[in-house]
């Protein structure tokens, strides 16, 4: 028997990987109990605002969203959603996981279906709002996908097809739409000290990172950087630093054949049990466990 129903994740759902190779929506209610930390993912996120508010920083910016916003995440780049019961407690929100090769296989070479996040990546511009006409296109596109599930898979023959076709669709009429800067909506703050600390790692990645470090180049009271850091970010200066090196880490792991203790040590590790600790507490996996799974998602010749 078909059910006509979204998908809906509870608040306190942690789950850190898409269900399936492919992608994952659902639906999402009320203030977030678990990602209210700083955080990545190793694929592509939309977020769209179904119904009242929600407010999220995005790297070094933070965004008030109000119903029929978009903001699209790309895979590695930090974000959370500020903690707001106010702001949260009505908020509805539809949530699209989807992998970069599933895109890419929706893709042809007049358009890669997920060039709207590079777009937005490199604008560093990941909010938008769209002319009713082109917003209902997207919405029923997404709510088409996430409403039809069924009790039994073989009730509703074609399932792939029909994803595919809505996803096709979206991405299509998204790709287009954030290439005009008309749309983009501005955030609402530019935390200047969050866009220092991460140009200061990106360019020390592979070296031993200390908090003294960073209070040298800031040239800041090493008591006031850390708790306006926790402020804004909900994470620690020394957690922020793991989280930027993992990054490099997991590419890495994704697409060369380097063993797990060279890539430990290349990004300034102490040892191979902190790197093994923290890549599970990051990715809820271990790193043979996210090469497998990275293999059958990215099947490409590494490099060594």
């Amino acid at each position: 028997m078909r059910k006509i129903t979204n998908k809906y994740l509870s608040e306190d759902d942690n789950h850190k990987q898409i269900v399936g190779n492919n992608f994952e929506i659902y639906e999402k209610h009320g203030v977030p109990m678990t990602v209210d930390t700083y955080h990545y993912h190793d694929f592509y996120e939309v977020v769209f605002i179904l119904d009242g508010e929600c407010s999220m920083l995005v790297n070094d910016s933070t965004y008030y969203l109000k119903r029929g916003d978009f903001l699209l995440i790309s895979s590695g780049i930090m974000h959370k959603y500020n903690y707001n019961d106010t702001i949260h407690t009505n908020s509805k929100r539809l949530i699209l996981w989807i992998s970069r090769p599933y895109l890419d296989s929706l893709s042809d070479n007049s358009l890669k279906l997920y060039s709207c996040f590079e777009y937005s990546q490199n604008t560093n511009n990941f909010a938008y709002h769209f002319p009713s006409y082109y917003n209902d296109t997207l919405q029923y596109s997404l709510i088409k996908i996430s409403t039809f599930n069924f009790d039994h898979k073989q009730d509703f023959k074609g399932k792939d097809l029909f994803d595919k076709a809505n996803l096709t669709i979206f991405f299509t009429c998204l790709c287009n739409l954030c290439s005009q800067d008309i749309y983009n909506l501005l955030s609402n703050n530019h935390h200047q000290l969050i866009d220092q600390v991460s140009y200061f790692i990106d360019e020390h990645i592979t070296e031993e990172i200390l908090i003294d470090d960073l209070v040298n180049y800031l040239n800041i009271s090493k008591y006031h950087f850390i708790r306006k850091f926790k402020y804004l970010t909900g994470i620690t200066v020394h957690y922020y630093i793991i989280n930027k090196k993992m990054i490099c880490a997991c590419e890495d792991i994704k697409n060369t054949n380097r063993t797990f203790s060279y890539i430990s040590s290349h990004y300034g590790f102490g040892n191979y049990s902190s790197f093994l600790r923290n890549f599970i507490k990051i990715n809820g996996i271990n790193p043979a466990q996210y090469r497998k799974i990275s293999a059958n998602l990215y099947p490409k010749i590494r490099s060594s």
